[in-house]
C-alpha cells in the first residue's frame, strides 16, 4: 500500500525540521490522519533566528503559532513509524522532507517532485479546511496529502483504467 505524507514545521539545521503539522493519505484504502504537534520545547529556547523564521512563517505560510497543538511532540515519532509500518512506500513533496524522512526511520521515501508533481495550486481541488486553519487556506498538511494523493490517483487509473481506487478519504487513523 502508498501513502502520501506532508508536514509543515521550522527548518533547522542538518536537515532536521522541528513538525508543527503532519499529514498522511493512503492512496488505496483513502484512511486520513492530521495532528497539529505541540512543540519540542519553550520559545525562548529558539535562537533568535529561528524565533525570526519561525514568526514569518507563523505570518505567511502555516498560520500556527509556536505553543498551538494537540498532540504532544514526544508522540510523533510513534505516529511516523507506524505509518512506515503500516504503508510499503511512502512519498512526500520536498527533497529536504524526503531527507528528513529517510534520517528518521531509516527507511526509503519517494520524492514527488521526481515525477513532476505540480504544486498545489497547480491542481485540480475542492477547497476545503479544518479546524486549526482559515477557509479556503491551501498552504497546509491535510490539503497537500489530499490534492497529491487524488493527482497520484488520476495517474494510476490512466494507466490502470480497470482498478477503482476511492477518491475520498473513507477512514481515519489514530494512535
Amino acid at each position: 500500500m502508498y501513502a502520501v505524507v506532508d508536514f509543515e514545521g521550522l527548518q533547522i539545521e542538518n536537515g532536521m525540521f522541528i513538525i508543527k503539522e503532519l499529514a498522511f493519505r493512503g492512496l488505496e484504502n483513502g484512511c486520513l490522519g492530521h495532528w497539529v504537534i505541540l512543540p519540542p520545547m519553550e520559545w525562548n529556547l529558539l535562537n533568535k533566528h529561528q524565533r525570526i523564521t519561525f514568526s514569518w512563517l507563523v505570518r505567511n505560510t502555516h498560520k500556527m503559532s509556536w505553543d498551538f497543538g494537540n498532540v504532544s511532540y514526544d508522540k510523533l515519532y510513534q505516529i511516523v513509524s507506524h505509518l512506515m509500518k503500516t504503508y510499503d512506500s511512502i512519498f512526500v513533496k520536498d527533497l529536504e522532507k524526503k531527507k528528513f524522512l529517510e534520517k528518521l526511520t531509516g527507511r526509503i521515501v519517494q520524492n514527488l517532485e521526481e515525477s513532476q508533481c505540480p504544486k498545489v495550486k497547480n491542481l485540480p481541488h475542492h477547497p476545503f479546511t479544518c479546524l486549526w486553519h482559515p477557509r479556503n487556506f491551501e498552504h497546509f498538511a491535510l490539503v497537500k496529502v489530499v490534492v497529491y494523493t487524488d493527482y497520484m490517483k488520476s495517474l494510476y487509473s490512466l494507466r490502470h483504467p480497470h482498478l477503482n481506487l476511492p477518491c475520498q478519504p473513507n477512514n481515519t487513523f489514530s494512535i
